[in-house]
């Protein structure tokens, strides 16, 4: 038993040793940049007794500019350690929080976000990673709530009856 576990001790070093070599010659230094026409959204219905769904209608006023924000965030984390897609989706969510909340506006119309990560080694086994998002898009704040009217019904047919164009995204890398 004990030469079973000090070959698998000894395999695991190997494969890890291999690994971080491999690594720290990949990524030394390099700036990634992203930019896509897409974001997240996630909502949730109440259901169950009792729950009666009203239909409410509301107007939503657009802003005739693009507006622009910068989030950036710098992590430290272990070298072979890489930067997951949940952290870039969290630093674009965070973008559009700041831009929605500075601007006091309720949803942002068409962002287009522009991702670049930069990783710079700060020893052997720790680097630093900075992901820096601007998005932009424009603002729009929801007015003049109200149930919606049998008059609206033919408005929301047609717009049920249109399609979104597909999302646009692509990669550019440099360096």
């Amino acid at each position: 038993m004990k030469k079973i576990i000090n070959s698998k001790k000894i395999a695991l070093v190997a494969f890890v040793i291999v690994a971080t070599m491999g690594l720290a010659w990949l990524t030394s230094c390099s700036t990634t940049t992203a930019v896509t026409n897409q974001a997240e959204a996630k909502t949730r219905d109440v259901h169950g007794l009792g729950v009666v769904h009203v239909p409410v209608i509301a107007d939503l006023e657009v802003s005739p500019q693009r507006q622009r924000h910068e989030y950036p965030i710098t992590l430290e984390r272990p070298a072979h350690v890489p930067v997951s897609q949940t952290e870039i989706n969290a630093a674009k969510s965070m973008a559009v929080a700041q831009l929605l909340m500075r601007n006091n506006a309720d949803v942002l119309i068409e962002p287009i976000f522009e991702v670049q990560v930069n990783e710079r080694n700060l020893s052997r086994n720790m680097r630093s990673v900075t992901i820096r998002v601007t998005v932009s898009g424009f603002l729009g704040s929801y007015k003049n709530f109200r149930q919606m009217r049998p008059t609206d019904t033919t408005l929301m047919q047609a717009g049920f009856n249109y399609t979104l164009p597909r999302t646009i995204s692509a990669t550019v890398t440099t360096r």
